[in-house]
């Protein structure tokens, strides 16, 4: 099996950042080396991950001009790196727990007009080409950055991992997200149902992606364990016990890499 690059996308608030957090620590831990992906404009994604922000914030800030498009024989224009992919790495990127490298630094002012969270899920998919075998990309909340970005040289996905709550709003955009992503042609698209605390939660989401013709693959409840970690600025996956909430996570994770070993049978 060759790279498997997964995209976490929802409303704010619905818990895509711990989802992609779980996923990526979970790999780890199986002996995959896992590329974090922060592609939100708000980027805490190393907070779940176990890593502090400041340890985030001294990393060396990711020049916009780190690509170029070159003519190929045969396959047209692409774009490469400028630079070897150990060294961006090395200056952009930080190690987390479980055998995860965490790329979340600040984007250098510049007057173009891409999103920083944009370059960084660029940068991110470009150096997931060169030594990870699993690349998790934790998108902006919302359907900006899936309706621009997603899909493409830039973010090729293997699989998008759609999160919602019971929130009406947040079923709603899960699937503005699915139809974006639709025509996208993104290979494989799952739903998780988070943050349950009732059968009525369960029906109303799992009835909002069966209507937008999508499996609902993993259901989390609601968690004392996340929502404490969350407050203590911490990740989940650090207390050394799990919950029914990470227990989810992991058969997510697990589910994820059975249908990605059927896929490349």
């Amino acid at each position: 099996m060759g790279t498997l690059r997964i995209t976490v996308a929802g409303k704010g608030g619905v818990g895509k950042t711990v989802v992609s957090a779980s996923l990526a620590r979970f790999f780890g831990r199986q002996g995959h080396n896992v590329l974090a992906v922060d592609g939100d404009s708000n980027p805490v994604l190393g907070v779940s991950l176990g890593v502090p922000l400041a340890q985030v914030a001294e990393r060396e800030p990711i020049p916009t001009d780190f690509w170029v498009a070159v003519e190929k024989i045969g396959v047209g224009r692409v774009a490469i790196l400028t630079d070897d992919p150990e060294i961006l790495t090395e200056r952009h990127a930080l190690q987390a727990p479980d055998n995860v490298t965490l790329l979340a630094a600040r984007v250098e002012a510049n007057e173009g007009c891409t999103p920083a969270a944009q370059v960084r899920s660029m940068l991110g998919n470009m150096l997931g080409r060169h030594g990870f075998d699993r690349v998790i990309t934790d998108f902006e909340a919302g359907i900006d950055e899936p309706a621009t970005a997603l899909g493409g040289f830039f973010n090729p996905a293997d699989v998008l991992v759609v999160v919602t709550t019971p929130n009406p709003i947040a079923i709603q955009t899960a699937r503005k997200i699915i139809r974006i992503a639709r025509e996208a042609e993104v290979p494989s698209i799952v739903g998780v149902a988070n943050q349950l605390t009732s059968g009525r939660d369960e029906f109303e989401i799992c009835r909002g992606f069966e209507r937008a013709g999508v499996e609902c693959v993993a259901r989390v409840p609601l968690d004392e364990t996340i929502a404490h970690a969350d407050a203590a600025g911490a990740s989940p996956l650090d207390g050394g016990h799990s919950s029914p909430a990470l227990d989810a996570l992991l058969a997510l994770a697990q589910r994820l890499e059975r249908d990605a070993a059927v896929s490349a049978a």
